[in-house]
């Protein structure tokens, strides 16, 4: 049965499910341009739409409250990829809560519903959207939303954790929606560590018994262009993040099997649509794998050089001193 429009969304005449969707923002003006239009063509419409800005030098909180939006502005200083999404965990009245970032672009106006007809069995508390290339994606970013974001729907829960590895926490911090009262419950977001809180959380999720879904009919816009030192610096803060919690320490969640899956997938699209493109894609993954393997080596490296390696350098000026083992 459709998903119908309400005070909130019931969802098979059972339960009305509220349902708010969170950007946090940082000069986001030119990306506003495509997000705000499509969140006001979602159809059902959110009950509450939050945005959080990090003390942007542009318009961008003027241009949400214009839209007619809330707009909560903090200290730069103050971000932090769990904390602040815990922040809006907080202030949002609703069931369910629909995490973006502010260059995800819904494609068409179903998002919301699509998302929500797996929250129609109560043991789901992860749904997480389907990624789309944006039109300027180079090959490696159109091979990578391919792989990393398939066709088909899937759903994982807690003896898939323990059998299918990492693959079973997969899940973006772009696009996904969480069951409010399951992530509550097992604490939120972690706080301190630079990246990869969204894979906490589902890791969590489902070893407390919930189920997650791979919502493949839920679409949005949203790839990124790396540079080399940017997917150093990525990854760097993915390696730290693997190796400071005990969700990415089990063997069930080895990277390897996946990363040597990744790689073998990768030579065939290249080989197929762009054979003279593979050595610098190799090259990438190479690069890729560099940082993350520093980033696991990070104790052994001076406080100055992990600014310099990570994405998020601002984690290692102020929070990282959340978690005492960190450094």
């Amino acid at each position: 049965m459709p998903i119908k429009e309400s005070e909130g969304v019931n969802v098979n005449n059972e339960v009305k499910l509220r349902v708010g969707v969170f950007v946090p923002m940082l000069n986001a003006a030119s990306e506003l341009e495509l997000l705000l239009p499509a969140l006001v063509r979602l159809d059902p419409a959110p009950d509450e739409v939050l945005f959080i800005d990090s003390s942007s030098t542009d318009d961008s909180c003027e241009l949400v409250t214009q839209a007619g939006y809330q707009c909560k502005v903090i200290k730069r200083a103050d971000f932090g990829h769990g904390r602040t999404r815990n922040l809006a965990t907080k202030y949002m009245d609703v069931d369910i809560i629909l995490y973006m970032t502010q260059d995800a672009i819904p494609q068409g106006s179903d998002l919301i519903k699509k998302m929500l007809e797996a929250f129609s069995d109560p043991l789901v508390a992860h749904v997480v959207a389907r990624q789309l290339p944006r039109a300027d994606a180079t090959f490696s970013a159109q091979f990578s939303r391919a792989f990393n974001y398939p066709s088909s729907t899937y759903r994982h829960d807690k003896a898939d954790f323990e059998t299918k590895g990492i693959r079973a926490i997969f899940t973006s911090n772009s696009c996904a929606a969480y069951r409010k009262e399951a992530l509550q419950a097992i604490g939120g977001f972690a706080a301190g560590i630079p990246s990869n809180e969204d894979a906490i959380a589902v890791g969590e999720l489902l070893k407390a018994g919930h189920s997650m879904v791979y919502q493949s009919a839920a679409e949005v816009i949203h790839s990124h262009n790396y540079g080399l030192s940017e997917e150093f610096r990525r990854y760097f803060d993915t390696g730290v993040a693997h190796s400071v919690h005990d969700i990415f320490n089990q063997p069930a969640t080895s990277v390897g099997d996946e990363g040597r899956s990744y790689v073998k997938s990768e030579i065939g699209f290249f080989l197929k649509h762009a054979p003279l493109q593979l050595m610098p894609a190799l090259f990438r993954d190479f690069v890729r794998w560099s940082g993350y393997r520093t980033g696991k080596a990070h104790r052994f490296l001076p406080l100055w050089l992990k600014r310099k390696c990570a994405l998020n350098r601002s984690f290692w000026i102020d929070e990282y001193k959340l978690v005492g083992n960190i450094c």
